[in-house]
């Protein structure tokens, strides 16, 4: 990419490590249809217009596990990183604890 690169858009993502009563973190495998296919990560996702993070971030845990979370703390903010698809991406990570400990 050069120099004069200019985005048209930034799209965010969010984040969680995802803790239990117990501590252990949850990592879900990606599908092998996704991008990262079959490779593990934490549960979270692109944000819908007008979303706020959190809001987003429970969203897609709830998507992806079954799982709720009541509080989710902001632990870190990736600079917006320049894509190889023309836009900025941001990431978002929170910290949280699942309200049960079954991922459906």
């Amino acid at each position: 990419m050069s120099s004069d690169f200019t985005p048209t858009f930034a799209e965010v993502c969010v984040k969680s490590v995802l803790t239990n009563t117990k501590g252990e973190v949850l990592l879900l495998q990606r599908h092998p249809d996704d991008i990262g296919r079959g490779k593990w990560d934490l549960p979270g996702g692109m944000l819908e217009d007008g979303e706020r993070p959190e809001d987003g971030l429970r969203r897609e845990i709830t998507e992806e596990t079954g799982l709720t979370v009541d509080k989710l703390t902001p632990i870190y903010t990736h600079g917006a990183i320049p894509s190889k698809i023309g836009h900025y991406t941001v990431w978002i990570w929170f910290q949280g604890r699942a309200n049960s400990e079954e991922v459906k």
